[in-house]
């Protein structure tokens, strides 16, 4: 049985290849653009699995910087209580 962490990596490496390939883009181009190497797109776009810091370089180059930006300060999951403890910028140890 896949991890949930494992299953979120895949999701993630088939909708980045898919907005590569809207962008008309080819993996070497993107491993270029990059500067991520072509092996580890390749390994990516099959597995998931990519550092944090060149999954960034490609959501940069693929316009999703937005997007994944978004996703992080979506607060719709959120309780009333979380987002006024975000908001109060209390540190919790």
């Amino acid at each position: 049985m896949k991890t949930m962490s494992k299953n979120l990596a895949e999701q993630a490496a088939r909708a980045m290849k898919k907005r590569r390939i809207a962008l008309s883009m080819k993996q070497t181009e993107a491993a270029v653009r990059s500067g991520v190497a072509l092996g580890t797109l390749q390994k990516f776009e099959r597995t998931g699995s990519i550092s944090l810091e060149r999954f960034f370089r490609l959501c940069h180059i693929y316009k999703m910087e937005s997007q994944i930006i978004a996703a992080f300060e979506q607060r719709d999951s959120w309780t009333l209580e979380q987002i006024k403890r975000a908001d109060s910028k209390r540190i919790v140890r």
